[in-house]
């Protein structure tokens, strides 16, 4: 299996082509995303979305097991 053009590409240049478009669309979550540490996006953006999927779905399982031991 290739990598497709996008997944090769930096993942810096797929960003600013959201980052585009997110500035039309919702310019404070732009904002908002300049305060994030630019080693997350890079790093979440190398990654596959059933990956990120995956480990979203395991935080979830985890903080739902952290609130049953709590008695919350």
């Amino acid at each position: 299996m290739t990598a497709s053009k996008s997944r090769s590409a930096p993942a810096s240049a797929r960003y600013e082509d959201v980052r585009t478009w997110l500035l039309e669309v919702d310019p404070e979550l732009v904002a908002a995303a300049a305060d994030v540490d630019p080693t997350l996006l890079d790093s979440a953006s190398r990654r596959a979305p059933l990956e990120l999927l995956r480990e979203a779905s395991a935080s979830a399982r985890e903080l739902l097991r952290l609130q049953a031991l709590l008695g919350r």
